[in-house]
């Protein structure tokens, strides 16, 4: 393939490296935009690509530490992006994109990082998110709230800030890299 347009991801706060170290690339359903998470800043870009010659970051979105994998809900309203150094994973409204939330995917509360969280799943209901913790070997099974922004249909009522509940986890085998789930 030949390279026809490149779209600088902004400068580095590090004055010794100037790369943001852009990882993942997810592009929007309508094509509109691109999501580039930057491994190094803790950031995910938004790219406006609707006019491919004047492509350009069109908003900057603070994560989690090194942002990673990337998926979006199947009705594409939601953005999940894993945080392997945070052991998070944020979630992003796509239609203002703004990070709502984060889900903390460690194995207990206040448990030390190292969780790693680098591949995530949605079922094809968008009710449950599966996350997967390499440091962990496990695959991370959080129940989400209901496309219509109730909570989900076993979860517990939460306050606008829990939007979610880990259900609980699935060993693996070690340091898992990938996860997918057949509808």
């Amino acid at each position: 393939g030949t390279v026809t347009h490149r779209i600088p991801m902004g400068a580095s706060a590090d004055p010794y490296n100037a790369s943001t170290f852009p990882y993942g690339v997810l592009p929007s359903a309508d094509g509109k935009k691109l999501y580039v998470s930057n491994w190094k800043e803790g950031t995910l870009a938004v790219v406006d690509v609707n006019n491919p010659d004047a492509a350009a970051v069109a908003k900057t979105i603070p994560v989690g530490q090194h942002p990673n994998a990337m998926v979006f809900s199947p009705a594409g309203d939601r953005l999940y992006v894993a945080n392997a150094n945070s052991d998070s994973v944020s979630v992003i409204d796509t239609a203002t994109d703004a990070r709502l939330f984060d889900i903390d995917v460690r194995p207990y509360k206040n448990a030390p990082f190292g969780s790693t969280p680098n591949a995530l799943a949605v079922s094809p209901d968008g009710e449950t998110l599966y996350v997967l913790n390499a440091g962990e070997n496990a695959v991370v099974v959080v129940e989400l709230e209901s496309q219509d922004k109730e909570p989900g249909k076993h979860a517990r009522k939460r306050d606008d800030e829990k939007r979610y509940e880990v259900k609980g986890r699935i060993p693996t085998g070690w340091y898992p890299t990938a996860l997918i789930i057949s509808p």
